[in-house]
Protein backbone atom coordinates (compact mmCIF):
# COMPACT_ATOMS: atom_id res chain seq x y z
CA UNK A 1 0.00 0.00 0.00
CA UNK A 2 2.74 2.26 0.95
CA UNK A 3 4.70 1.45 -2.46
CA UNK A 4 1.39 2.29 -3.91
CA UNK A 5 1.16 5.96 -2.65
CA UNK A 6 4.28 7.00 -3.97
CA UNK A 7 4.27 4.98 -7.62
CA UNK A 8 0.93 7.84 -7.79
CA UNK A 9 2.91 10.73 -6.68
CA UNK A 10 5.94 9.61 -9.19
CA UNK A 11 3.25 8.81 -12.28
CA UNK A 12 1.36 12.28 -11.14
CA UNK A 13 5.27 14.20 -11.33
CA UNK A 14 5.67 12.31 -14.73
CA UNK A 15 2.58 13.85 -15.97
CA UNK A 16 3.46 17.28 -14.72
CA UNK A 17 0.85 17.39 -11.67
CA UNK A 18 1.13 17.91 -8.23
CA UNK A 19 2.47 14.76 -6.75
CA UNK A 20 0.74 15.26 -3.29
CA UNK A 21 4.27 13.76 -1.65
CA UNK A 22 7.53 16.09 -0.44
CA UNK A 23 10.06 15.15 -2.89
CA UNK A 24 12.28 14.56 -0.22
CA UNK A 25 10.17 11.74 1.41
CA UNK A 26 9.49 10.64 -1.96
CA UNK A 27 13.37 10.00 -2.85
CA UNK A 28 13.99 8.55 0.45
CA UNK A 29 11.60 5.95 -0.33
CA UNK A 30 13.00 5.47 -3.79
CA UNK A 31 16.58 4.92 -2.33
CA UNK A 32 15.31 1.89 -0.09
CA UNK A 33 13.05 0.61 -2.17
CA UNK A 34 14.51 -1.36 -5.32
CA UNK A 35 10.84 -1.97 -6.58
CA UNK A 36 9.99 1.60 -6.98
CA UNK A 37 12.82 2.76 -8.59
CA UNK A 38 12.48 0.15 -11.26
CA UNK A 39 8.93 1.06 -11.75
CA UNK A 40 9.85 4.74 -11.67
CA UNK A 41 12.51 3.88 -14.70
CA UNK A 42 9.91 1.62 -16.94
CA UNK A 43 7.29 4.56 -16.35
CA UNK A 44 10.09 7.46 -17.45
CA UNK A 45 11.08 5.15 -20.26
CA UNK A 46 7.35 4.72 -21.35
CA UNK A 47 6.50 8.37 -21.21
CA UNK A 48 8.95 9.13 -23.48
CA UNK A 49 8.26 6.84 -26.05
CA UNK A 50 5.01 8.14 -25.87
CA UNK A 51 5.88 11.70 -26.35
CA UNK A 52 8.22 11.16 -29.01
CA UNK A 53 6.93 8.78 -30.97
CA UNK A 54 5.99 10.24 -34.55
CA UNK A 55 2.37 10.89 -35.76
CA UNK A 56 0.29 9.23 -38.04
CA UNK A 57 1.86 10.48 -41.55
CA UNK A 58 -1.16 12.74 -43.38
CA UNK A 59 -1.14 12.31 -46.95
CA UNK A 60 -1.08 15.25 -49.24
CA UNK A 61 -4.39 16.49 -50.55
CA UNK A 62 -3.33 19.42 -52.07
CA UNK A 63 -2.50 18.26 -55.63
CA UNK A 64 -5.86 16.68 -55.80
CA UNK A 65 -7.55 19.33 -54.30
CA UNK A 66 -6.04 21.86 -56.61
CA UNK A 67 -6.97 19.42 -59.81
CA UNK A 68 -10.53 19.34 -58.12
CA UNK A 69 -10.95 22.92 -58.27
CA UNK A 70 -9.48 23.03 -62.12
CA UNK A 71 -12.06 20.81 -63.43
CA UNK A 72 -14.62 22.54 -61.74
CA UNK A 73 -13.68 26.06 -63.41
CA UNK A 74 -12.80 24.13 -66.91
CA UNK A 75 -16.07 22.99 -66.89
CA UNK A 76 -18.08 26.59 -65.60
CA UNK A 77 -15.82 28.21 -68.21
CA UNK A 78 -16.81 25.73 -71.10
CA UNK A 79 -20.75 25.99 -69.88
CA UNK A 80 -19.79 29.71 -70.27
CA UNK A 81 -18.65 29.51 -73.64
CA UNK A 82 -20.99 26.67 -75.09
CA UNK A 83 -23.78 28.99 -73.92
CA UNK A 84 -22.43 32.18 -75.82
CA UNK A 85 -21.93 30.16 -78.77
CA UNK A 86 -25.73 29.26 -78.54
CA UNK A 87 -26.70 32.87 -78.22
CA UNK A 88 -24.97 34.00 -81.05
CA UNK A 89 -26.00 31.25 -83.54
CA UNK A 90 -29.68 31.87 -82.24
CA UNK A 91 -29.52 35.33 -82.95
CA UNK A 92 -27.91 35.21 -86.29
CA UNK A 93 -30.93 32.26 -87.03
CA UNK A 94 -33.39 34.83 -86.42
CA UNK A 95 -31.80 37.65 -88.45
CA UNK A 96 -31.65 35.22 -91.50
CA UNK A 97 -35.20 34.48 -90.91
CA UNK A 98 -35.77 38.13 -91.35
CA UNK A 99 -34.04 38.24 -94.21
CA UNK A 100 -35.68 35.08 -95.94
CA UNK A 101 -39.92 36.45 -94.64
CA UNK A 102 -38.28 39.78 -96.90
CA UNK A 103 -37.59 37.83 -99.75
CA UNK A 104 -40.54 35.23 -99.35
CA UNK A 105 -43.57 37.14 -98.89
CA UNK A 106 -42.22 40.74 -100.41
CA UNK A 107 -39.85 39.27 -102.93
CA UNK A 108 -42.26 39.49 -106.14
CA UNK A 109 -40.12 37.11 -108.15
CA UNK A 110 -40.48 32.93 -108.16
CA UNK A 111 -36.27 33.28 -107.89
CA UNK A 112 -36.43 35.59 -104.81
CA UNK A 113 -39.41 32.72 -103.31
CA UNK A 114 -36.85 30.44 -103.65
CA UNK A 115 -33.81 31.76 -102.06
CA UNK A 116 -35.94 33.24 -99.57
CA UNK A 117 -37.10 29.43 -98.95
CA UNK A 118 -33.69 28.24 -98.81
CA UNK A 119 -32.60 31.00 -96.12
CA UNK A 120 -35.59 29.98 -93.82
CA UNK A 121 -34.18 26.61 -94.09
CA UNK A 122 -30.91 27.34 -92.75
CA UNK A 123 -32.27 29.65 -90.34
CA UNK A 124 -34.11 26.65 -89.09
CA UNK A 125 -31.17 24.80 -89.17
CA UNK A 126 -29.26 27.35 -86.98
CA UNK A 127 -32.04 27.01 -84.33
CA UNK A 128 -31.89 23.49 -84.25
CA UNK A 129 -28.05 23.55 -84.01
CA UNK A 130 -28.46 26.39 -81.10
CA UNK A 131 -30.74 24.23 -79.45
CA UNK A 132 -29.15 21.34 -79.47
CA UNK A 133 -25.99 21.85 -80.34
CA UNK A 134 -24.57 17.86 -80.89
CA UNK A 135 -26.51 18.94 -84.23
CA UNK A 136 -23.43 21.10 -85.41
CA UNK A 137 -21.75 18.11 -86.42
CA UNK A 138 -24.55 17.33 -89.07
CA UNK A 139 -25.13 21.11 -90.76
CA UNK A 140 -20.80 21.37 -90.84
CA UNK A 141 -20.60 19.54 -94.90
CA UNK A 142 -23.54 21.34 -96.06
CA UNK A 143 -22.65 24.78 -94.70
CA UNK A 144 -19.30 23.97 -95.82
CA UNK A 145 -20.03 23.47 -99.40
CA UNK A 146 -22.69 26.22 -99.57
CA UNK A 147 -19.71 28.75 -97.77
CA UNK A 148 -16.91 27.72 -100.40
CA UNK A 149 -19.98 27.95 -103.45
CA UNK A 150 -20.86 31.36 -102.52
CA UNK A 151 -17.18 32.09 -102.28
CA UNK A 152 -16.22 31.12 -105.48
CA UNK A 153 -19.19 32.45 -107.36
CA UNK A 154 -19.06 35.40 -105.76
CA UNK A 155 -15.35 36.25 -106.46
CA UNK A 156 -16.22 35.33 -110.44
CA UNK A 157 -19.50 37.79 -109.91
CA UNK A 158 -17.17 40.98 -109.15
CA UNK A 159 -14.69 39.72 -111.08
CA UNK A 160 -16.91 39.75 -114.05
CA UNK A 161 -18.71 42.78 -112.64
CA UNK A 162 -21.61 40.98 -112.45
CA UNK A 163 -22.19 41.77 -108.97
CA UNK A 164 -20.41 44.59 -106.54
CA UNK A 165 -19.18 43.57 -103.14
CA UNK A 166 -21.54 45.42 -101.47
CA UNK A 167 -24.89 43.45 -102.63
CA UNK A 168 -22.83 40.35 -101.80
CA UNK A 169 -22.45 41.27 -98.45
CA UNK A 170 -25.23 39.41 -97.36
CA UNK A 171 -23.60 36.30 -97.52
CA UNK A 172 -21.55 37.15 -94.58
CA UNK A 173 -24.38 35.59 -92.60
CA UNK A 174 -23.87 32.40 -94.42
CA UNK A 175 -20.09 32.67 -93.44
CA UNK A 176 -20.64 33.89 -89.47
CA UNK A 177 -23.08 30.57 -89.60
CA UNK A 178 -20.26 28.28 -90.89
CA UNK A 179 -17.86 30.09 -88.31
CA UNK A 180 -20.50 29.49 -85.38
CA UNK A 181 -21.37 25.76 -85.95
CA UNK A 182 -17.56 25.17 -86.55
CA UNK A 183 -16.50 26.41 -83.39
CA UNK A 184 -19.86 25.19 -81.53
CA UNK A 185 -19.31 21.79 -82.85
CA UNK A 186 -15.82 21.42 -81.54
CA UNK A 187 -16.65 23.20 -78.24
CA UNK A 188 -19.88 21.22 -77.22
CA UNK A 189 -17.64 18.00 -77.07
CA UNK A 190 -15.89 18.84 -73.68
CA UNK A 191 -13.90 21.53 -72.26
CA UNK A 192 -10.73 20.37 -73.33
CA UNK A 193 -11.92 20.03 -76.98
CA UNK A 194 -11.64 16.52 -77.15
CA UNK A 195 -13.74 13.90 -78.93
CA UNK A 196 -15.48 12.73 -76.07
CA UNK A 197 -18.87 13.35 -75.92
CA UNK A 198 -20.31 15.64 -72.82
CA UNK A 199 -23.99 14.80 -71.05
CA UNK A 200 -26.63 15.22 -72.89
CA UNK A 201 -27.96 17.68 -70.21
CA UNK A 202 -25.25 20.06 -70.58
CA UNK A 203 -25.68 19.94 -74.71
CA UNK A 204 -29.23 20.86 -73.95
CA UNK A 205 -30.63 17.43 -75.25
CA UNK A 206 -33.91 15.56 -73.95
Amino acid sequence: MECERYRNALSAGLDGEETGVEPAVLQRHLAGCPACRLWENEAAALTRAVRVSSADPIPDLTPAILAAIGRETAQADWREKVRALRVGLAVLAVMQLAMASYDLFLGGSHTLHELGSFDAALAVGFLCAAWRPVRAYGMLPLMGALVAGLGVTTAIDITEGHAVAFTESSHLYELAGFALLWVLARTASRPDGGATSRPRRLLGMA
